[in-house]
């Protein structure tokens, strides 16, 4: 018998299923799995479009069909249609040939030498698509299309929306929220009227404005003159696709707009994307402004994730929730030499395995908050009352705090509940010689709820609960991408006697992620102009709104003066070659930050 079945015997099957998952979306609207950040923005813009999340497309069946053809006959077996580069070039260039014999002009001219076509397919793997695992060659199965354009929308990739782990529908309802007469982000919406939309969606218009129409949008090709290869490339690819994919069908069609509880982090990512996106989205270079913008996603979610976790500690202890003005995240200490120092490196790494080994309870936390939620909703005189406090964090952790502390009217009833069945999960362990550490700690004197919450954690195990945690921290740190927050290394420790290798990361400031923080607070939306910003302010904001520390050791910690000074003039420096610094002599109140990209 598996855990999960002696679970639904012991707690019975309906109970069992809502507790047995390491999801929260009430509280945290995101699956705790890994995704590619690089496939947000083009799910942004298809949601944006249309309003709803992405279904299938017609990607794979335009481009894969011939491949497929081919492994059947190999086999014998209905085979898995992958699409490759090379695939994509043929038929991009059959129908160019026959396009050019019918009317006398392809899309495609000069490329149907061999040479020609090595050279097409590595400019489309150079600026729209990227291969399984980061592979090169034109023969990989394609994972990933690039926003460059925002037909890009067209582009059914990652083949399953459910992949992104709900990070687009997270950014597209914050961007959307709100009640400003003159809202830069609508949705659904025609190119015109969203901002992101008009950003990636340039010499594109709705031909027919028909509700429903997924091949409504089109190119004008006649007034593109200023157009770019990447964007001409992806445009002649989507165009193949004849239409957008359809939406997702079912339930799971609408856009989540659950507000996590982390309400200060979600509403700094809200500000950041909505200034930054609105103010420069028409003045930096579109590949950088993409990248840039998946560096500040990234960052917000680090600071969710984290923030998250911080609120729900502080819970337990006192059993409320945290103001918002007062939430805040795990620190994270900048080595702002980008590794070169190996002092700073060293300090940047212990900081940052500490904060995520404090994170590796938040699943933990999450499954606390779960089992007294549903043992309040079974008791009759708690269940009103839970019921009515579920569409306010505050309410409920307020609720559930007075149960998990055994302040309110009915706590000793709840809990007596939950003890019971931890003794008779207990006794169905102890009956199959299984986990005695468990069986121990589930008869213990401790609070029954964190000891039901522990041992269900216990028996999913590490893989479904704090693994699949770590790998959506791990996706938003990008640390295998050059614009991430994280820079990861392996290193040979000793454990246990044993010697092993393990990766440690350390937190940087990459370019993008730097121009899209001081370009952003450079903005003032009050005057709608950029304001000068001086380099100790910039530093206590980093500090202060993201938990980033340069010149100031975090709480806690112990690091040199001498050390933080070093550090803080790294950081002048890597401003200085950017050009964002500027400063008539060493006075610190003369250092100012100024824009590289001017509104």
């Amino acid at each position: 018998m598996s855990y999960k079945k002696l679970v639904e015997e012991t707690l019975t099957k309906p109970r069992a299923d809502r507790l047995w998952t390491a999801n929260h979306y009430r509280l945290l609207p995101l699956s705790p799995q890994h995704f590619d950040m690089g496939g947000i923005l083009p799910a942004l813009l298809y949601m944006f479009r249309w309003g709803t999340r992405r279904g299938k497309g017609g990607f794979v069946a335009t481009y894969g069909e011939q491949l497929a053809e081919t492994a059947a006959s190999a086999t014998g077996k209905k085979a898995k249609i992958t699409v490759t580069v090379e695939g994509i070039v043929d038929k991009l260039l059959q129908h160019s040939a026959a396009a050019e014999a019918e009317a006398g002009e392809g899309e495609f001219i000069g490329f149907s030498d061999p040479i020609s076509k090595e050279i097409l397919g590595d400019l489309y793997l150079a600026f729209c698509l990227e291969n399984r695992r980061h592979k090169v060659g034109r023969q990989e199965p394609v994972q990933k299309v690039y926003a460059t354009h925002f037909f890009a929308s067209w582009i059914d990739l990652p083949e399953k929306s459910i992949d992104l782990r709900r990070v687009p529908e997270f950014i597209v309802s914050l961007l959307a929220d709100g009640a400003e007469q003159d809202a830069q982000f609508p949705l659904p919406a025609r190119i015109e009227e969203n901002a992101m939309l008009r950003i990636f969606g340039r010499h594109s218009e709705i031909k027919v404005d028909k509700q429903g129409n997924f091949s409504a949008d089109t190119f004008i090709e006649s007034s593109a003159d200023d157009i770019g290869i990447d964007e001409l490339l992806l445009i002649r690819m989507a165009q193949r696709c004849q239409k957008a994919p359809l939406p997702l069908q079912g339930k799971e069609r609408a856009i989540a707009v659950d507000r996590p509880l982390a309400s200060g982090s979600a509403a700094r990512l809200q500000q950041d994307l909505r200034i930054f996106i609105a103010a420069y989205g028409a003045v930096i270079p579109r590949q950088n402004f993409q990248r840039m913008v998946e560096a500040g996603i990234g960052l917000g979610l680090v600071n969710l994730l984290f923030s998250t976790f911080h609120l729900l500690a502080c819970w337990k202890e006192g059993g409320a929730l945290l103001p918002a003005a007062e939430q805040q995240g795990l620190p994270l200490f900048i080595d702002c030499s980008g590794g070169q120092d190996q002092e700073l490196r060293n300090h940047s790494e212990s900081i940052t395995d500490d904060s995520q080994a404090r994170y590796q309870r938040l699943p933990l936390l999450l499954m606390l908050l779960r089992v007294l939620e549903e043992y309040a909703m079974a008791e009759r005189r708690l269940r009103q009352e839970t019921r009515a406090s579920q569409s306010d964090h505050a309410a409920l952790l307020r609720l559930l705090g007075d149960l998990y502390h055994q302040r309110h009217l009915h706590a000793e009833r709840v809990m007596d509940r939950i003890d019971e069945e931890c003794l008779q999960l207990a006794d169905e362990l102890t009956k199959r010689e299984e986990l005695p550490h468990l069986c121990e700690r589930l008869r213990s004197a401790e609070n029954p709820a964190l000891r039901l919450a522990e041992g269900l954690c216990e028996l999913m195990g590490d893989v479904m609960q704090q693994q699949k945690y770590q790998s959506l921290l791990e996706s938003a740190f990008m640390s295998s991408e050059s614009h991430g927050l994280a820079r990861k290394r392996s290193v040979q420790r000793t454990t246990g006697g044993q010697k092993k290798r393990i990766e440690v990361k350390s937190i940087v400031l990459s370019t993008e992620l730097l121009e899209f923080l001081v370009h952003r607070h450079l903005y003032q939306p009050q005057s709608n102009r950029q304001a000068p910003l001086f380099l100790r302010s910039f530093i206590r904001t980093l500090q202060v709104d993201y938990g980033l520390y340069i010149d100031e050791a975090p709480p806690g910690y112990t690091i040199s003066q001498q050390l933080l000074l070093r550090n803080k003039s790294w950081f002048e420096r890597q401003l200085r070659d950017l050009g964002l610094l500027v400063g008539v002599n060493d006075a610190e109140t003369m250092k100012r930050l100024r824009p590289r990209y001017v509104l």
